[in-house]
């Protein structure tokens, strides 16, 4: 066995670097295993989830689930993209959604885009007339 401080010494004198152990990290605290739930909206969960769309363009997905039925609550959903193609905007009528607004419109269109998706209105309502192939 030699001495790490000799070791260290010789590899610095020579111009040589030393490998250095890693540590492991440890757990931050105590791990607490959630109870089953046992009756529907007991418990819900939420990610963000990535997809696709068939032009092959990625979208972001914000994904709730009740935890006891697997179930995703009726949600209607108003799209936020940076393409304004009337081709996103059909494959996005096709997917359910309720709303399509352009990143560059103005915050204004946003608000209003929030409240008529939340009171079951498509947006813009030129989007309810679109006509799907």
């Amino acid at each position: 066995m030699i001495n790490h401080k000799r070791t260290e010494r010789i590899y610095r004198e020579g111009g040589l670097a030393l490998r250095r152990k890693r540590h492991r990290k440890s757990a931050a605290g105590v791990r607490v295993i959630m109870s089953s739930p046992q009756r529907t909206n007991e418990r819900w969960s939420m990610d963000f989830v990535t997809d696709s769309i068939v032009t092959g363009r990625r979208f972001r997905d914000l994904t709730i689930v009740d935890d006891y039925s697997r179930e995703c609550p009726e949600t209607k959903v108003l799209v936020l993209t940076q393409y304004d193609e009337e081709e996103n905007m059909i494959v996005a009528k096709q997917s359910g959604a309720f709303g399509f607004i352009p990143k560059k419109a103005a915050s204004s269109d946003l608000i209003s885009g929030i409240r008529y998706v939340s009171q079951g209105k498509y947006y813009p309502t030129s989007f309810a007339d679109l006509v799907i192939k």
